[in-house]
């Protein structure tokens, strides 16, 4: 099954956390300074660089945002916020689990929210940013794997709604301390 928090969808959660990051707290880092030609060459490039890099992750951004209010998503979006910080308590509480109609619509979630965060990830990588690309290879490891299987209980209907949201949340804060701590 695929993944998608973590961005931003994280699962959801952590895909629209991880496309939310990306464009404010994952810029690139400028190149090393050597000479004040080269110093201003360096930093006229670097902010090119930058600029090229919030648009394309924008780009990310605007398809995340754009199906959070999709029709077709709208049975799982009933459910759960499109970010996870969005998620309320009584959604935490939620005892049912998931409908057809749901796990059709999750399903579609989850694939798109895949594709945005591979695509997040390429554009991290493409930066030659070191720190950029090692959060996208963390992200891939470590927290991919975390996002398919909340995304799988909830599917499988081995979980609630309540309890899906309460790991998309707790996903969604773990990687917020991730972003802190570097």
């Amino acid at each position: 099954m695929s993944v998608k928090f973590a961005a931003l969808p994280a699962a959801l959660a952590f895909a629209a956390l991880l496309l939310a990051g990306c464009s404010t707290a994952l810029q690139p880092q400028g190149a090393p300074e050597s000479g004040l030609g080269a110093q201003a060459a360096s930093a006229s490039s670097a902010s090119e660089s930058s600029i090229r890099y919030r648009e394309r992750i924008e780009v990310v951004v605007q398809r995340m945002r754009a199906a959070c209010v999709a029709a077709d998503y709208q049975p799982y979006f009933r459910k759960t916020a499109c970010l996870p910080l969005g998620i309320t308590d009584q959604q935490m509480r939620d005892s049912t689990k998931i409908t057809s109609e749901q796990k059709r619509a999750a399903t579609a979630v989850f694939e798109l929210t895949k594709e945005l965060n591979e695509e997040t990830r390429r554009i991290m990588r493409e930066t030659n940013d070191k720190a950029l690309s090692e959060r996208a290879e963390v992200s891939q490891r470590l927290r991919d794997p975390q996002i398919n299987a909340i995304q799988d209980d909830l599917l499988t209907g081995r979980s609630t709604w309540g309890q899906y949201n309460k790991a998309r949340r707790a996903l969604a804060e773990a990687v917020r301390q991730d972003l802190q701590g570097e």
